[in-house]
């Protein structure tokens, strides 16, 4: 690969560490320049234009975890919470994980034959754009064109409930609340249902 070529991708990675070392407004620049990163593989090798070293890694975590120069000094957790309003880094991120380290047994990520990294769970936007990926592609290219929200899309594909916060300490609001929530049709559902439940109750 040309010299020049491996020292611009050095830029990019500098560039990235700093604003993650900094914070502050300049956190806002990291999921442009991870998907960067990742689109060009600029991680995996380049040439460190302050020492003029050239380093290659085989393993995305091992390239963000190692030290300065060479690496972020970061995490892949830290590296995720940046850039968690942009679906495009976050499911970049996801797929290199994926792509680089495969899974193990357990369904943990196998970094550096030392540390494990649990693949994103739960409610996360990591986890919800993974599970799209694989199984709603079509919904999932939607939450990358910020056409729907991962959450969204989940709902749709019918992978999460849909969930309200009502008030529970003041009865009229609450009712209205629901009422809002559940809309007509299934607001007479609902009512039918506490009817029969009430009489349940009685007898």
């Amino acid at each position: 690969m040309p010299v020049d070529r491996l020292r611009r991708r050095d830029a990019v990675v500098q560039s990235l560490s700093i604003c993650l070392v900094d914070g502050g407004f300049a956190l806002a620049k990291v999921p442009g320049l991870v998907k960067r990163l990742l689109k060009e593989d600029g991680w995996r090798e380049r040439i460190v234009v302050r020492t003029g070293q050239r380093v290659t890694f085989t393993s995305f975590e091992d390239f963000v975890s190692a030290k300065p120069l060479e690496g972020l000094g970061s995490t892949i957790s830290q590296v995720r919470n940046c850039c968690r309003d942009d679906p495009k880094a976050l499911d970049a991120i996801d797929c290199v994980v994926q792509r680089t380290h495969g899974g193990s047994r357990n369904g943990s990520f196998k970094f550096n034959n030392v540390k494990l990294e649990k693949p994103p769970m739960g409610n996360s936007a990591a986890a919800a754009l993974r599970r799209l990926r694989d199984a709603r592609p079509d919904l999932h290219r939607q939450v990358l064109a910020k056409k729907k929200t991962a959450h969204a899309a989940m709902i749709e594909a019918g992978f999460r409930h849909r969930t309200a916060t009502v008030p529970v300490d003041d009865l009229d609001a609450l009712i209205n609340a629901l009422a809002r929530t559940l809309g007509a049709r299934r607001w007479r559902v609902f009512t039918r249902k506490l009817t029969r439940v009430n009489m349940d109750t009685r007898t």
